[in-house]
């Protein structure tokens, strides 16, 4: 983002073959991700502190809250793209500047018709 990139925090990333063949997976995946990111921003935090303080013991409550609570001040989950059409939102235009440093935007520079980066990155599920 300093650089002016204006990356999403994170994305899932599906070969177009598994995205094609495991569609329905695919939504409730990202549909259930958005609805864990939203409870634990908007609701009770508690049940998935319990579950990273159980996976990683070094990890404190202290942290967990300066970190939500960082989260939440910068619009890490729910503000831009997501303020605007929901959790989980992605919008091409917002996603172009990363498909063009990418592989498939260095192969569409070179062969457009192979390489069709907004079926990558379409917001549609």
């Amino acid at each position: 983002a300093d650089e002016g990139y204006p990356s999403y925090a994170t994305m899932v990333l599906s070969p177009d073959g598994f995205a094609r063949d495991n569609a329905e997976a695919l939504r409730s995946f990202i549909a259930a991700s958005a609805e864990g990111w939203r409870d634990y921003m908007r609701g009770d935090p508690k049940p998935a502190d319990t579950l990273i303080r159980e996976a990683n013991p070094d990890m404190t409550q202290d942290i967990l809250d300066q970190a939500r609570a960082k989260l939440s001040e910068y619009g890490i989950v729910d503000a831009g793209d997501a303020a605007l059409y929901g959790l989980g939102a992605m919008t091409e235009a917002r996603c172009q500047p990363q498909v063009n440093r990418s592989d498939v935007g260095r192969r569409a520079a070179h062969s457009p018709a192979q390489a069709r980066p907004s079926e990558r990155t379409s917001p549609r599920l």
